[in-house]
């Protein structure tokens, strides 16, 4: 199914419902859901797969995040520099081949 038609509500659902019990997909998905943005714009949509679970024939949703990525640095998924953190973050947790953002450093010390 193409998840650009699937309501918001229920592709929340589908996602954690696909992340449930893997630490790193829910939190990479909470971070999407947290965003609020993401799971509104079609161009993020369209790097969702949904489906049935084989076992249950329960509906599924889940965020091909190397697709994600790779339309973010082709420009076809276009947001803010801290949108596209966010993005970059809840990859590295979802996929573990994806690697961590660096930190960012300012150069300023945390302490005075």
């Amino acid at each position: 199914m193409n998840a650009t038609a699937i309501p918001v509500d229920e592709l929340t659902g589908q996602l954690l419902d696909a992340a449930d019990g893997i630490l790193a997909d829910t939190a990479a998905v909470q971070l999407i859901i947290s965003h609020q943005d993401f799971l509104h714009r079609d161009a993020f949509r369209r790097v969702i797969h949904a489906g049935t679970s084989i076992s249950t024939c329960q509906p599924l949703a889940v965020i091909g995040w190397d697709a994600a990525l790779r339309a973010l640095d082709a420009g076809l998924m276009p947001c803010a520099s801290s949108e596209q953190a966010i993005l970059r973050i809840a990859a590295s947790l979802g996929d573990p081949e994806i690697p961590r953002p660096p930190a960012h450093r300012t150069g300023q010390p945390r302490h005075p």
